[in-house]
């Protein structure tokens, strides 16, 4: 959900990013515990630029919501990429690993996906987002070619 309104502002607003990518992981083996990573391709002389911008961009989302537009075009993203990985392997592989690790006998079968994805709200999102963010948990990592 977050990549939208982050490419929107700094990709085409800003010009300051090649490529951006976002990644929410629920951990469901330690419970409580959540990864949001924000990946980006940009000229390392904006990196510390970029992360004020997105730490900022955070903060406004977690406070204001999604617009409708962005929430909406994330969940339709979504589906489709869903849709395209029960097309894979490594979807089914990933999910009967899932099955028999975590110990939970009820598998998350592919057809409740979008009844799951239906019920994920704004306000759903930007609760979780306020949640992560109070945590004050951030790690930055740069990866810059060699001179």
């Amino acid at each position: 959900m977050l990549k939208f309104p982050l490419h929107k502002h700094l990709r085409e607003d800003e010009g300051k990013v090649y490529a951006l990518g976002t990644n929410l992981e629920l951990e469901p083996y330690r419970l409580g515990e959540a990864l949001e990573l924000i990946y980006l391709l940009c000229d390392p002389k904006n990196v510390d630029t970029l992360t004020h911008m997105i730490q900022e961009d955070l903060k406004h989302l977690a406070e204001e919501g999604f617009s409708d537009k962005d929430f909406e075009a994330a969940k339709s993203i979504i589906l489709e990429g869903h849709r395209n990985e029960l097309k894979t392997n490594a979807y089914w592989s990933n999910l009967l690993c899932n099955y028999y690790l975590s110990g939970e006998k009820d598998i998350k079968r592919p057809e409740s996906f979008e009844d799951r994805l239906s019920k994920i709200t704004k306000a759903s999102v930007q609760k979780l987002l306020k949640e992560i963010l109070a945590q004050g948990n951030s790690i930055k990592v740069v990866y810059a070619p060699e001179k």
